[in-house]
């Protein structure tokens, strides 16, 4: 018995290096194809005299400077953006037991984007670090916000988090709009950005986001066996010797940081903290040790890819966040009419 035992926990082990190993080939096939393609410029990325150039500190000529300056910062912004909100995604579904949960459901992104629009307009900031740090700052006071109301109710019930949110969130959405209304000209950069973008100004804040973000899961993916055993319900983890409280307040603290990082980084982008981690879902099973780091790479991959056909678009540019919105509607459509449909037969 002790051995069959151990042989399932190596073949276990094996099947999830695997998985993983698939996921960042895959992972780094889709940067290559992004960062090669944009419009009206061919750049390779495997061209050599590009690279000698980056790594011998020369001046860069025109395509090392779109190669190395503009599309790698971008796919990687989109890799760090799309992972932390499928991630973050991932994390509010299993801590609140639904598919249909959203980063954006308790209100950080509202606070990120709120304080960043007070930020720009009150205070007559345009310092792109600030900006973002300030952005980071709100969510991270939204979180508290919402720690405190769940302390009031005694404990993290799943109700108080939903109920919190949708108040903080019609707060945030009337309180950017009463702001945007006063920003004058401003207005068009500040909405534009709030639309959900990857056109980041300051690309020195990518690496010490994105390590904090790869601690993040890293921190998570350790607790994969107690995020199973929660989504099995309060009671039954109780029984299994899981302190369910405890983990909820970590679920929805790492949820939360991830979910400030994109927003500060990008706007408002929706919808992918959605449909991707129920996807994953669908195709791996319900084990987060495979949930974990593939949530993180399909959303990388998914926001990535949708960047990229957006900077080929013919008519311009299109705000990404909009794309995602387009694209999630009819996946959340589609996943709440199975859901109710599922429920009505149970009940029947």
């Amino acid at each position: 018995k002790k051995r069959k035992c151990m042989n399932s926990h190596l073949n276990r082990d094996g099947s999830l290096l695997r998985s993983c190993l698939i996921g960042v080939v895959a992972a780094c096939l889709v940067a290559l194809v992004c960062v090669s393609i944009g419009p009206k410029q061919a750049v390779s990325v495997f061209d050599l005299t590009l690279w000698q150039q980056f790594w011998r500190g020369e001046a860069l000529s025109t395509d090392a400077r779109i190669l190395f300056q503009i599309r790698f910062p971008r796919v990687l912004l989109g890799f760090l953006v799309g992972g932390s909100l499928s991630l973050a995604g991932l994390l509010f579904q299993s801590l609140l037991q639904n598919p249909l949960a959203d980063p954006f459901i308790i209100g950080v992104s509202g606070g990120s984007a709120l304080a960043a629009v007070l930020a720009q307009t009150l205070l007559g900031l345009h310092d792109p670090l600030l900006i973002v740090l300030i952005a980071f700052g709100g969510g991270l006071a939204a979180t508290v916000f919402v720690h405190l109301v769940a302390l009031r109710a005694g404990t993290l019930h799943r109700g108080v988090i939903i109920l919190t949110g949708v108040v903080m969130n019609a707060f945030f959405s009337a309180a950017i709009s009463l702001t945007l209304l006063l920003a004058g000209r401003d207005m068009p950069r500040i909405f534009a950005w709030l639309m959900g973008s990857l056109n980041l100004p300051e690309p020195t804040l990518l690496l010490p986001m994105f390590t904090l973000a790869l601690v993040v899961m890293a921190v998570v993916f350790a607790c994969a066996h107690p995020l199973n055993l929660l989504s099995l319900g309060d009671f039954q983890a109780y029984h299994l010797g899981l302190a369910p409280e405890r983990m909820k307040w970590l679920v929805l603290a790492a949820a939360s940081l991830l979910t400030s990082i994109a927003v500060s980084l990008s706007g408002m982008i929706g919808f992918i903290g959605m449909f991707v981690p129920h996807a994953v879902r669908l195709t791996l099973g319900f084990d987060h040790r495979f949930l974990i780091p593939w949530s993180f790479l399909a959303g990388a991959m998914v926001l990535a890819g949708a960047d990229t056909l957006v900077r080929l678009a013919p008519t311009g540019e299109v705000p990404v966040g909009t794309v995602m919105a387009f694209l999630g509607a009819p996946v959340f459509l589609h996943i709440l009419f199975h859901r109710v449909s599922r429920v009505s037969w149970q009940e029947s």
